[in-house]
């Protein structure tokens, strides 16, 4: 029994030195795999994520590449369309201008009809106001107005103006054009970003499920078990060692299968947007291209315009008697339209021939006057003044008194008169601003007798060789003085004894 016990024991003992030897090289195989596995793990990870960071910054790059596409299309769309809305713009301005509506009386632009209309009418040319049988009236000097009328050729040329932009601003079809390539490149960018975004994701995804499988893999080195999670896709931590190795093997291995594949797939993707984006520019270059021939057309033929009009305004060159005689034919015309139109063909021929051989005659030699004389007069209580005299055939005496050291009692009665008359002012720039005209509120005043008497009512009486009084007996119209009488005298003065009696026959005739 002690026997049979003793060599159980030793051999218990043996398996235990020979199990204690297995377990031993074990770890040590299992250490040394952990190592190198720690190694390339590390490795892997800088690789991985220098290779995902420049594959990531590529993407990036060719994404801004896609948006900077899409943006430069849209721009060149928005340019032609601005352009072209631009031309009918201007093109409205123009023959705004041209009919002259663009502006109002005070120069501000017309916005409202309102304004427009009543530009039109105030700038409507004189001929289309007056009667139609006259519109067609030819001068002689036909070239000679054209010459003086340095309107009407820019007039035109803003009408031309407007025509031209006009036949440019109604042509949308490049703008279709690229409008056209904007909406599909825009749909096969959209494409193409999503696929490569979703690549990135998927090989983003991978890493993460590789570090997931590492960690357990360390995890099942210091023996710790996790619990379970939610993630379907993060495998069961389990003790054994060759499990979770096992795990971790088949994950780089399908990472890096996953990375061959997506990269392929980046690289096509690249290719694709290499291929669009030329295809876009190649596209946007012809369009562009036809439309700046079209502008290139455009003005091109604008120059021809403005050379017409600087010929037709050079060709023009007349001498200043040229220009009088046509300005001065054309203000006839125009005077001689607005006389029959007003007053009437037969009517304006009457009136012409009527005063044919008028002249009006000075006042002094007027049927209704007897005598003029300068004198001197002195009224009761006064001085003498020079005046003067003037009688007319309806049994007046007037009196103009003259201030002037140019007159005596010889000046003749026409040239005492003309002193009567106003102060002409010359209408120039200074009087206008001084505030000086013709015919002011008292130009009438040196023209109105300074003393009026009547005839009937005077007696006269001589006072000496030279001189003669002169009473006038008036009754008063007043209600508080009825019945009673003034009187007023005068003393006359003459330069001779013979114009005194000459005064006094004719006054008590």
């Amino acid at each position: 029994m002690d026997a049979s016990n003793q060599a159980w024991s030793n051999q218990r003992g043996e398996r235990r030195g020979s199990s204690s030897s297995s377990n031993s090289a074990t770890k040590t195989s299992q250490q040394e795999l952990y190592n190198k596995l720690r190694a390339y793990e590390t490795r892997r990870r800088l690789a991985y994520a220098s290779k995902f960071d420049s594959i990531s910054l590529y993407w990036k790059s060719y994404c801004d590449l896609l948006s900077a596409s899409l943006k430069e299309t849209s721009r060149a769309q928005r340019i032609v369309l601005g352009t072209t809305h631009a031309y009918s713009m201007y093109a409205e301005n123009m023959r705004g201008i041209y009919e002259d509506t663009f502006l109002d009386e005070k120069g501000n632009i017309a916005k409202d009809k309102q304004k427009k209309k009543k530009a039109s009418v105030r700038n409507k040319l004189p001929e289309e106001i007056l009667d139609g049988s006259n519109k067609n009236t030819q001068s002689k000097t036909t070239d000679a107005k054209g010459a003086v009328s340095v309107l009407k050729e820019i007039r035109e040329a803003q009408n031309d103006l407007a025509v031209r932009f006009e036949e440019h601003s109604s042509d949308e079809e490049i703008a279709d054009l690229i409008g056209s390539l904007l909406d599909t490149t825009k749909e096969s960018f959209d494409t193409i970003e999503r696929l490569g975004s979703s690549i990135l994701n998927e090989l983003e995804k991978t890493e993460n499920e590789v570090t997931q499988v590492w960690n357990a893999y360390l995890n099942s080195r210091s023996g710790v078990v996790e619990g379970s999670t939610n993630e379907e896709s993060v495998p069961k931590v389990v003790i054994d060692p060759w499990v979770v190795e096992m795990q971790y093997r088949v994950a780089v291995t399908y990472q890096n299968v996953a990375w061959d594949k997506g990269n392929g797939e980046l690289s096509n993707l690249f290719i694709k947007v290499k291929q669009e984006e030329i295809t876009r520019r190649m596209n946007l270059r012809e369009f562009l291209v036809a439309f700046a021939q079209r502008q290139q057309r455009l003005f091109l033929s604008l120059p021809g315009i403005q050379t017409k009009v600087l010929e037709e305004l050079a060709g023009k060159d007349l001498s200043r008697d040229e220009m009088e005689k046509a300005v001065h034919t054309i203000i006839e015309e125009h005077a001689s339209r607005y006389k029959r139109t007003t007053v009437g063909a037969d009517q304006v021929t009457a009136c012409e021939d009527d005063f044919a051989d008028f002249n009006l005659e000075s006042p002094l030699t007027s049927d209704l006057l007897s005598k003029a004389k300068v004198v001197l007069r002195k009224a009761e209580g006064g001085d003498w003044t020079l005046s003067l005299a003037v009688m007319s055939a309806d049994s007046f005496l007037h009196m103009f008194d003259i201030e002037s050291p140019s007159v005596n009692l010889r000046t003749k009665a026409e040239v005492a008169f003309t002193l009567l008359a106003p102060t002409l002012v010359i209408p120039n720039v200074d009087n206008q601003m001084l505030g000086k005209s013709n015919f002011g509120r008292d130009w009438s005043e040196p023209l109105t007798p300074t003393e009026s008497m009547i005839l009937g009512k005077c007696r006269v009486r001589r006072l000496d060789d030279n001189c003669f009084e002169m009473v006038e007996s008036l009754s008063l119209t007043s209600k508080f003085a009825i019945g009673k009488t003034t009187r007023r005298r005068i003393q006359i003065q003459t330069p001779t004894k013979e114009e005194t009696d000459d005064w006094i026959q004719i006054l008590t005739s």
